[in-house]
């Protein structure tokens, strides 16, 4: 999954119009052996380094379009400087510190609800969680991003709530 793959309808509604993540193909040098196909930035480190897809990858990328949304970044901009190219690298460390300020995209100003971005990066921190096992599922993920979940039991967002 990735941004460029979530369409909009009519009536604002969204849709997924294509999961690139869950398409294979034969690895013509080992014959039976299988390799990874998908947009960098959006692949979760396991997939990426085995090509073994599991639902947890998508979990993974569904994690950085949320980024993508709250930090108006792409998954991978080669125009900033090191260590902020790949957004996941550039947002965990923000992430472990609840800077939410400096998370959120400075073109919102203050035009944004600060409890629907802290529900969404909270989301996001657990999806790009480099374990798969760390991860939630998708409907843990729906949970927290219909705001109900206590945030403040894993991170310190409550001081801008």
């Amino acid at each position: 999954m990735r941004s460029n793959n979530i369409l909009v309808t009519h009536d604002f509604e969204p849709m997924v119009g294509d999961f690139d993540l869950a398409r294979w193909q034969p690895d013509v040098d080992q014959g039976v052996e299988t390799r990874a196909i998908g947009t960098f930035g959006y692949l979760a480190p396991e997939y990426a380094q085995s090509g073994h897809i599991t639902e947890k990858a998508d979990v993974y990328s569904f994690g950085v379009v949320l980024m993508e949304l709250v930090s108006g970044r792409m998954a991978v901009d080669v125009s900033r400087p090191g260590g902020q190219q790949c957004l996941t690298e550039w947002a965990l460390p923000l992430l472990d510190e609840c800077a939410i300020d400096e998370l959120v995209d400075p073109r919102l100003g203050n035009c944004y609800s600060q409890h629907e971005a802290c529900c969404m990066l909270y989301a996001a921190s657990l999806c790009i969680r480099r374990e798969p096992h760390a991860r939630p599922r998708m409907p843990q993920v729906f949970h927290i991003l219909e705001g109900n979940s206590v945030l403040e039991q894993k991170l310190n967002f409550d001081t801008l709530m």
